[in-house]
């Protein structure tokens, strides 16, 4: 982002610098969705294709802070895993039983204590398929 704001005010006096910053940006850009992919394909996630509604559903929204993305992160995975318990409910002819705690174990956020230097170590994302 640095890199386009950059490219921005520099065009006024060279556009060969404008348009190196704003490669800069597009290959930081290219780097920053490879992780991504790698971070769903190491953790056997799905990868959602460009015609995905979900997908659409995040580029339309336009969010602007990290708030506004965790907030659609949020909805997102809590109406696929509603979608999920509706379909398995239609499968088996009746309402789902509550989930134990072990079988949401894993989307809970890790309670971590204060690391050296007090600082908070990283707290792994309750949503990763949806974050990512």
């Amino acid at each position: 982002m640095q890199n386009i704001a950059e490219g921005s005010q520099a065009s006024g006096t060279s556009k060969k610098t404008e348009l190196k910053l704003t490669n800069v940006a597009r290959a930081s850009l290219e780097e920053l969705r490879l992780d991504y992919e790698d971070f769903l394909r190491q953790r056997g996630l799905p990868l959602w294709p460009g015609d995905d509604p979900r997908r659409k559903d995040l580029v339309a929204r336009r969010c602007r802070t990290a708030d506004d993305l965790a907030g659609w992160v949020k909805q997102a995975a809590q109406a696929e895993r509603a979608e999920l318990a509706a379909h398995a409910a239609d499968l088996s002819g009746e309402a789902l039983a509550k989930p134990d705690a072990s079988s949401t174990r894993s989307m809970q956020p890790a309670r971590r204590s204060l690391g050296e230097g007090g600082s908070i170590p990283s707290i792994p994302s309750m949503f990763p398929a949806v974050a990512a």
